[in-house]
């Protein structure tokens, strides 16, 4: 649940996330209700309770945060790593984890996710990588997918648009199961199921991803 405390604790640290653009229009309680989603999701894909799920989670391009640091706070017991390859965006996540303390459980990292993929630290080493509006979905796949381990999950927020799309990538891509739509007042979501390593040349180089993509 979303206090009053710890939305006015959001809503000082990302102050200045939301001055220069980075947050976007949307409310902190608008942020909170969409990362429920994703935290919904997570909990269902392992058929756990939320409040004592201890999993290793990956925000995938997570700009200042989001949302990262609100699953955090939705899921008390996981421990989370938030990516982007934006230094200055993550300065905002930094101060909204140190604004509510969470740095014994979320590291913030700085890095591209197609060389961070292919690290031993990083690939197939989370139970769950979510991304929010990373990137189509062809891209956002083959960018996440490898970081999962065997018998976890990606879940991705997408427009209703793109769920076509994902029911392919989950048909086509090796080592996943198809895809799972969820729609409702929170967003679409995509959970694909992750039953073996994927091969070690994905993520294949940007221009050969732009070139072939995965479908």
């Amino acid at each position: 649940m979303l206090s009053d405390a710890l939305a006015a604790s959001l809503d000082e640290a990302w102050g200045p996330a939301r001055r220069v653009g980075a947050l976007g229009k949307a409310s902190i309680e608008e942020l909170w209700e969409h990362t429920a989603g994703f935290t919904l999701a997570v909990c269902s894909a392992f058929g756990a309770d939320c409040s004592t799920w201890n999993g290793r989670i990956l925000d995938a391009g997570t700009g200042p945060g989001i949302p990262g640091v609100l699953l955090a706070c939705q899921l008390p017991m996981a421990e989370l790593v938030l990516v982007d390859s934006s230094d200055r965006r993550l300065d905002h996540a930094r101060a909204a984890v140190r604004a509510l303390e969470l740095a014994d459980r979320v590291r913030v990292v700085h890095g591209q996710l197609d060389e961070l993929a292919h690290e031993s630290t990083h690939r197939s080493s989370y139970e769950v990588v979510v991304a929010r509006l990373l990137a189509e979905p062809a891209e956002t796949a083959e960018l996440v997918l490898p970081c999962v381990a065997r018998g976890g999950v990606a879940v991705v927020s997408c427009r209703q648009d793109q769920a076509a799309e994902w029911r392919r990538l989950g048909e086509n891509i090796a080592g996943v199961e198809a895809a799972t739509i969820t729609s409702g007042s929170r967003g679409t979501f995509v959970t694909v199921a992750v039953t073996d390593e994927l091969p070690w040349s994905y993520p294949r180089r940007s221009a050969v991803r732009a070139r072939k993509p995965l479908i």
